[in-house]
């Protein structure tokens, strides 16, 4: 089952797509359906299960949280019990979520903690390494389309040595192109947010790219030369975006400037590249490729 599970709607502030807007998007991209984590709130729960039933798209409800340890996706078993976030999250003078009362509340629910794209160091508190030392977090964001390949590499790695499952998700926002170009890959069929828990908690999930990910347009694109592998490029900066004095800062870069992996990327329009159209691939050491049909599909 391909499930993108990072989606924003109108109501995350900014955000312009209904729900029924995105689950038509979702069909035109082949996904099974998605899970929404709007900012703070789960007020798309009765349009969810209004679209859900009219498309017969897997509809999921969670939320995302901003935290002073960064972000974080959160999903309880039923997320009808949720209150808005303000009733039940203490909050730092900066007005963000302290995650020792996000993990109290999620655990108290018995339901998951994602951390989401850690390692952009444009949000305040990001957790970046630091992740391998936090307690609560039950999984990992390693493949968000609205990410830099190197954040997302990093991710996969922190991910891996701390012994947590990953996931994919697009992070739409301004753009419905972005969704279908990244999703989980979800072992057989679930019905709830209780059921996609437990699967991510068994490591029944890949994270995987639909296909050559969509531009970026508010991310520049980058200073560093087209193609510069991701291992290469961490290694000019001591594993880290921007490190050292006198290194320009990196901007984000186009999502389809992404090189191919262990190699030498080729500028654009150079011929094809891994994860043309249909392809479907999971990412990295998480899972390993698999020459038969993936389960679930």
């Amino acid at each position: 089952m391909l499930l993108d599970l990072h989606v924003h709607s109108f109501y995350t502030p900014g955000v312009p797509w209904s729900v029924a807007q995105l689950a038509e998007r979702a069909r035109q991209a082949g996904l099974d359906g998605f899970c929404l984590t709007d900012v703070h709130t789960v007020a798309a729960l009765k349009e969810a299960g209004e679209v859900e039933s009219r498309t017969g798209l897997r509809i999921l409800v969670g939320l995302e949280a901003f935290t002073d340890r960064g972000h974080f996706l959160v999903l309880v078993p039923s997320p009808y019990s949720l209150p808005e976030i303000g009733a039940w999250l203490r909050r730092d003078d900066s007005g963000r979520c302290m995650f020792e009362s996000l993990r109290q509340a999620v655990e108290a629910r018995d339901g998951l903690l994602i951390a989401a794209h850690p390692y952009d160091r444009d949000i305040p508190g990001a957790l970046g390494d630091g992740l391998a030392r936090l307690a609560g977090v039950g999984a990992v964001e390693v493949l968000n389309a609205r990410r830099r390949p190197l954040q997302n590499d990093l991710a996969e790695e922190a991910a891996a040595g701390a012994g947590l499952p990953g996931v994919g998700g697009s992070d739409v926002r301004d753009s419905l192109e972005v969704m279908g170009t990244v999703a989980t890959l979800i072992r057989g069929e679930v019905q709830n947010e209780a059921q996609l828990i437990a699967r991510i908690r068994a490591f029944d999930s890949w994270p995987i790219t639909l296909g050559r990910l969509a531009p970026e347009p508010e991310r520049p694109a980058s200073r560093f030369p087209e193609g510069r592998p991701a291992r290469e490029r961490a290694s000019r900066t001591g594993g880290r975006e921007g490190s050292g004095p006198g290194r320009p800062r990196r901007s984000a870069g186009a999502p389809d400037d992404r090189p191919r992996r262990g190699g030498r990327g080729g500028r654009r329009g150079e011929g094809p590249r891994p994860g043309s159209e249909g392809e479907k691939r999971p990412r990295g050491r998480h899972r390993g490729r698999r020459k038969g049909p993936a389960p679930g599909e």
